[in-house]
């Protein structure tokens, strides 16, 4: 007796997961890319590690780090048919796998620029310390080597103190100053990245 004849339904359980891991996916994915370009991200289809020796700190080697989430339906869900069910547990697992991939990240950046000293302290003037900030941000480029501008995320509760009111009482040339410093970061990620394609040769095909 073949495994389909125990469980006539396998093949279309099959399919029902493989439809339900794509609407996870989907949904992660998508809340990923509020955060993240869809474009920076890589799928690796074996090993838990890798180097990249182009990087400031070519023997650094990053490793891949697992994550665990459970989902848990009740039977009488299923004994009466409420197929709502299906996605609720989905939007609920996209949630808690996107929280998770979060703070992965808002630690991965911690870590990095502690390691690196890149690290600003905000002494009570919150104008001054913002200009530190930016001072010691590189700016990177997109596909077309356009200078790229970095997105700033702070905690609910502290985006206040980056009203523009707020700093220009703080520093009232803030905003010149910002424009300033923004204007010399794009024009060098963009010369950097200008110098970079240079040192490939061309071939016209």
């Amino acid at each position: 007796m073949s495994k389909f004849e125990i469980f006539p339904w396998f093949p279309e359980s099959r399919k029902m997961m493989a439809a339900f891991q794509r609407l996870i996916e989907e949904g992660v994915d998508e809340l990923r890319d509020r955060l993240i370009s869809g474009n920076n991200v890589q799928h690796f289809s074996h090993g838990t590690g890798w180097q990249s020796h182009n990087s400031e700190d070519p023997d650094e080697v990053s490793e891949l780090k697992s994550h665990s989430h459970e989902m848990t339906i009740r039977f009488d869900d299923i004994k009466s048919g409420r197929l709502g069910i299906i996605q609720e547990q989905a939007d609920t697992l996209i949630h808690i796998m996107h929280e998770s991939f979060e703070r992965l990240m808002f630690q991965t950046v911690s870590d990095g620029a502690d390691r690196v000293g890149n690290v600003v302290h905000n002494k009570g003037n919150t104008a001054a310390a913002f200009l530190e900030m930016l001072e010691k941000i590189e700016f990177g480029v997109d596909r077309q080597g356009k200078a790229s501008l970095p997105m700033i995320v702070v905690a609910p509760g502290d985006a206040y103190k980056l009203d523009s009111d707020r700093l220009a009482a703080q520093m009232p040339d803030i905003q010149a100053r910002v424009e300033a410093i923004t204007k010399r970061k794009a024009e060098a990620a963009e010369l950097r990245e200008k110098q970079r394609r240079q040192r490939f040769k061309r071939a016209d095909l």
